[in-house]
């Protein structure tokens, strides 16, 4: 599109105040803007730190054998912001709507397309560009949930009794043993999947994509989104693609959980300085995570 070839940091700024406001999130906010007959869609990172999302380097990334395989919106250009930060990205605009997770097939053709993202190998775990780390699996998670709980503030509850609680997961770990590093989009959740008019789902803001293990593109469906029932059928149907274990991979999605609870509680205290106590439900729920997990140890 010529027309978003010209434009500059400070066009940007202008188009999307005049623009019309599409999300209002931790990481970004987003826009429509006109350009002649068409729309863009700008994504204006808001957030500095660089230990939450890589300032669209997964887009830049993203191998043309997925982007032929899956519906993903193409990325027109990064700009700079005057500090020399990579500010805004210029997507093509999709027009389409949440799918309606109770429709036949939908369900499916999610973790089919997640099944596909996850043939991309990679040689370590760690961000797009790096840094990398060729731990084992059980060793790099543990790693993970250890420095998320040494990032937790001393005085939060019930932050003690889960990391007293998390001391003796280190061996459960080892359900990771067999997996490797794939790619991941690494956040997926409902607002970022569309459905356009042609009945085709679109896989949006690959932010969080990451070379992680399979299991972490499934640690956000309890909250606020599918049920229990559709929660079991999607890790059934994500098994009997890829012929894992389902015992095994349930058990890989709980502890992921746990982690992106404690994650989660920590982006909002310690890098958006909000209150600890509206985000104490995450630790709750990660400390009743950690107790299903050691009941389940044989």
């Amino acid at each position: 599109m010529r027309e978003v070839e010209s434009w500059t940091t400070a066009d940007l700024a202008r188009l999307c105040s005049a623009g019309m406001p599409v999300t209002h999130g931790p990481l970004n906010d987003t826009y429509r803007v006109e350009a002649g007959p068409s729309a863009v869609f700008v994504r204006h990172r808001v957030v500095e730190s660089e230990d939450y999302g890589q300032t669209f380097a997964a887009e830049e990334y993203l191998p043309h054998q997925l982007m032929r395989q899956l519906h993903i919106p193409r990325l027109y250009r990064v700009l700079q912001d005057r500090a020399g930060r990579r500010a805004y990205a210029l997507f093509e605009f999709i027009d389409g709507t949440e799918p309606d997770w109770n429709l036949s097939g939908v369900l499916d053709t999610l973790v089919e397309n997640l099944a596909r993202i996850h043939v991309i190998a990679g040689n370590a775990f760690g961000n797009i560009r790096g840094p990398f780390q060729s731990a084992p699996p059980s060793a790099y998670l543990s790693m993970l949930l250890a420095a998320e709980l040494g990032r937790l503030r001393s005085a939060c509850a019930p932050a003690g009794e889960l990391r007293a609680t998390t001391r003796h997961l280190t061996r459960i770990f080892s359900v990771f043993d067999s997996e490797r590093p794939c790619l991941c989009h690494g956040d997926v959740h409902p607002g970022n999947f569309l459905m356009d008019d042609a009945g085709r789902m679109w896989l949006v803001d690959w932010e969080a994509a990451r070379f992680r293990v399979a299991a972490a593109d499934f640690n956000q469906m309890h909250m606020n989104w599918l049920d229990d029932e559709q929660q079991r059928t999607a890790l059934t149907r994500y098994c009997d693609l890829t012929g894992r274990r389902i015992d095994l991979f349930a058990a890989q999605v709980g502890l992921l959980r746990l982690l992106w609870h404690v994650r989660t509680y920590n982006f909002h205290v310690s890098v958006l300085a909000e209150p600890p106590q509206a985000h104490a439900h995450h630790l709750r729920r990660a400390l009743d995570l950690s107790v299903a997990a050691l009941d389940r140890e044989p």
